[in-house]
């Protein structure tokens, strides 16, 4: 009654119930659970910890022990007092005979009586032995479940520090998360920057073996188109074995020509041709691999007008929404910035790097369901943010 009133039953309520219910009624766990709308766990804890403060009435002991007969003081001292007042039982037959062998028969009795007992009382003691087994084993099964919720008045303590663990681990996380992610962008930037200057360093060493072979190949060609040029570099090759010094230089005329030419040239500015100069050859070249080196490492007019021309279809207010797209232009879209990231060297966090929680057991299905369908949410926002980035950067 005292929980009853405790709990905010009405006045009325409590004379229905005590009305209803005798004074000694026991109620079990389940009653208790909808009489105080608790969970039935936690009533039978309740319940569990009220029965325990009282061990010695979890089994009760329904047996009452034989009185022993032979050595009962009261029968004794009236056969006794019977014996003496009597005149047959008082001669000195009684004192000789009777009273010696009846003293005889009862220390055997008593010697024996133990025996005699369980051998005639064996089934109570039986009785009595199961009994006690079983209120062992009972206060036992009380003692492990006390046991076993012997922490659950901390509970409140656990759930009060738990959500600040939480929140530091998550902030933990995020910050190790954060620093994950600008690591490995480091890295591919890094990477790319590598490439960038190894590409450079082969533009440049490739140009400096195309600018002479370019030279020696021009020679070769004015040599052949021009007589007087293979007339004068036969007299000063014949003038430079006989010893003396050549009058007429052609061979390095020419390349010290072909050189200052090449020094005071505007790479950009000259107009390459295939069939022209050396300066237009080699500007050719240089052209060309400066194409391929735009083409490996910036994006090109084409990528960004599909980009434009894509995201253009899916443009709302000041935002996007990508689920105008068809499947083919989302994913081409999902390739293009892809195959653009990877060749200026940027990464970012993408809706594939999220996996999809596996249950272990049957009981945790619904709940791992639940987290999944929150990570799809997850996912598609992630999507569409990098999409949205990816589209401002073009616009």
């Amino acid at each position: 009654m005292k929980c009853i009133w405790e709990n905010g039953y009405s006045e009325n309520e409590m004379n229905a119930f005590e009305f209803a219910f005798p004074a000694d009624y026991k109620f079990h766990y389940p009653e208790l659970a909808v009489l105080f709308d608790l969970p039935e766990e936690e009533c039978y804890k309740y319940c569990m910890r009220q029965r325990a403060k009282t061990p010695e009435e979890l089994v009760e002991v329904k047996y009452e022990k034989p009185k022993n007969l032979l050595s009962s003081y009261g029968l004794c001292f009236l056969g006794v007092w019977y014996g003496f007042s009597n005149q047959v039982l008082s001669n000195a037959w009684f004192y000789s005979k009777t009273f010696p062998f009846g003293a005889v028969f009862y220390m055997l009795a008593s010697y024996f009586y133990r025996n005699i007992r369980e051998y005639l009382w064996k089934e109570d003691k039986a009785l009595i032995q199961g009994a006690k087994e079983r209120k062992d084993a009972g206060e036992e099964l009380v003692h492990l479940q006390l046991k076993k919720y012997a922490n659950d008045a901390r509970c409140v303590e656990y759930l009060s520090s738990f959500k600040d663990e939480v929140q530091q681990q998550l902030q933990e996380y995020h910050e190790a998360l954060l620093e994950q992610m600008r690591q490995r962008m480091v890295e591919k930037m890094n990477s790319k920057l590598l490439s960038i200057h190894q590409a450079e360093q082969a533009i440049q060493g490739s140009l400096h073996e195309v600018i002479v072979n370019e030279l020696i190949d021009s020679f070769h060609k004015k040599v052949e188109a021009d007589a007087k040029m293979q007339d004068a570099a036969l007299k000063a090759a014949i003038e430079g074995i006989s010893g003396g010094t050549p009058s007429v230089d052609p061979v390095g005329a020419h390349f010290r020509a072909s050189l200052k030419e090449l020094q005071s040239a505007d790479a950009e500015g000259s107009k390459p041709a295939q069939s022209g100069s050396v300066r237009e050859r080699v500007s050719a070249i240089f052209r060309r691999r400066e194409q391929e080196f735009l083409e490996m490492f910036t994006v090109s007019p084409e990528e960004a007008d599909e980009v434009k021309r894509i995201t253009g279809k899916c443009k709302s207010g000041n935002g996007y929404d990508f689920s105008k797209l068809s499947k083919e232009e989302a994913d081409r879209l999902d390739n293009l910035q892809q195959i653009i990231f990877d060749r200026v060297g940027y990464t970012t966090v993408t809706e594939n790097d999220i996996k999809p929680l596996t249950a272990v057991g049957a009981s945790g299905a619904a709940l791992i369901e639940h987290v999944n369908s929150q990570l799809e949410t997850v996912k598609a926002n992630i999507r569409n943010a990098r999409l949205t980035s990816f589209a401002k950067s073009f616009a």
